[in-house]
């Protein structure tokens, strides 16, 4: 009986301290997302810093701006760990008192709801933007995950194959703020390394921070802005005629332009988003990656 009493007390002790609810941080929290790229063996990888950087005032609410070291797939981040002095504003978030976040990235003109802790067993969730045309999921698990020490809400979403989580205070296990997990393609995104106070709290935070030795440093393309503006410039080194072709988020050929060198392309006619981009060079040596506008 005093066996079965103690049991009883651990599960309600677990059940109470586990609804504790845990907002998002507004100041200290950085994270890194690492894409990894399926057409390739081994898979091409990319890596994005994400950090908090104050607050700002857009029609009466409090938001908290997100900057980023952007990053691309085949490409190195120029900085190892997030560094607000290099980064860029990504967007903004605000969280209100029903546990929803509200998110609206750098150039946009209203926000959007981005996550939704309130969400139960059954609930349906409709995401702003998924590339496989299925906006709307519905919740199919909830359960707990333990981050140092404490047990966190985590919220489960599936579709064909594919798995996006949510957890309190730190939000996708996967694109988090950044990419899509409902898609058709070969791209995904992990969340890599999230830490407050520079305290590490979940991920391995092994994302890749150097080229390995294959003279990668001669032949990797150089391609900026990232994010582009109005104009796009490419450079080599080969010398080789090359030709670069861009691809949309569902892997649809939108043009391609020959060069020797260098190019500057005009891409006043890109529409935001996030598109792919590959380099073909004559010798059979292919670059891939990706660029936001």
């Amino acid at each position: 009986m005093k066996k079965s009493f103690t049991l009883l007390l651990s599960f309600m002790s677990l059940h109470i301290f586990s609804q504790t609810y845990y907002p998002f941080r507004t100041d200290s929290a950085t994270w890194t997302i690492v894409e990894y790229g399926y057409g390739t063996l081994p898979p091409e990888t990319g890596t994005w810093h994400f950090g908090l950087g104050g607050d700002t005032v857009i029609d009466s609410y409090t938001y908290t701006k997100i900057y980023c070291n952007w990053g691309s797939l085949g490409t190195i981040n120029p900085e190892p760990v997030f560094n607000i002095q290099t980064a860029t504003l990504y967007g903004m978030f605000r969280e209100d008192s029903t546990k929803k976040v509200w998110f609206r990235q750098a150039l946009d003109t209203a926000a959007y709801i981005y996550y939704d802790f309130n969400l139960n067993l059954g609930d349906t969730f409709c995401f702003h933007s998924e590339p496989s045309g299925v906006l709307c999921h519905q919740v199919y698990l909830v359960d707990s995950i333990l981050i140092n020490g404490n047990y966190r809400r985590q919220i489960h979403f599936q579709y064909g194959g594919q798995e996006e989580v949510w957890v309190e205070g730190i939000g996708s296990l996967y694109d988090n703020w950044i990419g899509d997990w409902s898609f058709i393609g070969n791209i995904e995104w992990t969340l890599n390394c999230y830490r407050e106070h520079n305290f590490h709290m979940y991920g391995t935070c092994n994302y890749p921070t150097s080229i390995s030795e294959q003279n990668k440093e001669t032949t990797s393309p150089g391609i900026f802005p990232n994010p582009v503006t109005d104009r796009l410039n490419v450079r080599m080194n080969s010398g080789e005629e090359t030709e670069i072709i861009f691809y949309d988020i569902e892997s649809r050929r939108l043009f391609s332009s020959c060069f020797t060198y260098s190019i500057s392309i005009n891409t006043e006619r890109f529409l935001k988003g996030i598109y792919i981009y590959e380099i073909r060079e004559h010798s059979g040596l292919i670059h891939k990656g990706k660029i936001v506008k």
